[in-house]
């Protein structure tokens, strides 16, 4: 089952790539073989030096355990501080690419296979993620904000000093900040109404949730339908947006936030990336979301 499912996610990419290079890249194709470049070289030199070559000098990650670590420099603190990701061999697939109106803005998401260097197909395990990157001009995509889920346990996450003390700056763009109220009008309508109404209201026709249970939930009565039927559907939802990035066209974007889910003595505390896309009437709608926890 697991061979078969890397096989199929290899062969997507695979074609995507293909199709991408097999003519002059339009945007969307350089964005995916930028994605693909770097899964490529992460699964050759290991997450930290493959990463390093595409992280924009204020990159923020979101690594389950920690808070939101902004600068390429602190992400390397924090990355090379886990003594998990040393074995780590990790590639991903995007299954889901966006680009921006003016093509300098654009979002990748999709599988990620996480294994051991000395591992074997059977201890391969799955995980999601969003990447969000910005080019200027022709130049190349740098990734801006990242989230990848299932490399860690939330619990095992070491956290140096230097990071504990200063995670980074932060901050919510100017050109971003039509999509940070966005957010936050998102965030009032879940502790008004609950999050499966909130979440149904502000997503997109065309929205993604992250295969969490194995299967996508793709549109907003999807996503209404799970949401309902899991188990904090009817805890309290708390959050709010501490940095934002948009395109010049202003039709895409990304906020990252930090979160709060349940009573305030046993809250689920994490923290949050959602990518934002214009409507053709106008009106702002998620059409990504993914997460994870991070200190109390």
């Amino acid at each position: 089952m697991r061979a078969r499912l890397a096989a199929g996610l290899f062969a997507l990419a695979t074609t995507l790539t293909h199709r991408a290079s097999a003519q002059t890249p339009s945007p969307r194709a350089s964005l995916i073989q930028a994605d693909q470049a770097a899964s490529q070289a992460v699964l050759r030199s290991g997450i930290v030096a493959g990463l390093g070559a595409v992280l924009d000098d204020s990159a923020v990650l979101l690594y389950a355990g920690a808070p939101p670590v902004s600068g390429k420099e602190r992400v390397a603190q924090l990355l090379n501080a886990q003594p998990t990701l040393k074995n780590l061999r990790l590639q991903w697939f995007p299954i889901i690419v966006a680009v921006s109106q003016d093509g300098l803005f654009g979002v990748t998401s999709g599988a990620s296979a996480i294994g051991t260097r000395q591992g074997v197909d059977s201890a391969l395990q799955y995980g999601h993620y969003i990447t969000v990157w910005r080019r200027a001009g022709g130049g190349p995509w740098r990734i801006i904000a990242l989230v990848q889920n299932g490399l860690n346990d939330p619990d095992s996450t070491v956290i140096p000093e230097t990071i504990r003390s200063a995670p980074g700056a932060v901050a919510i763009s100017e050109s971003g900040r039509p999509f940070a109220q966005a957010d936050v009008d998102f965030a009032r309508l879940a502790a008004d109404s609950g999050a499966p109404i909130a979440f149904g209201a502000w997503a997109a026709p065309d929205v993604t949730t992250p295969p969490g249970t194995g299967i996508m939930a793709v549109g907003p009565a999807q996503i209404r339908a799970r949401m309902a039927a899991g188990p904090a559907a009817g805890l309290p939802w708390e959050w709010h947006p501490v940095w934002s990035a948009a395109a010049g066209s202003g039709d895409l974007a990304a906020t990252i936030g930090l979160s709060s889910i349940g009573p305030a003595d046993q809250a689920f505390i994490g923290k949050y990336l959602t990518i934002w896309r214009r409507q053709p009437d106008g009106s702002i709608r998620f059409i990504l979301d993914s997460g994870n926890e991070r200190p109390k």
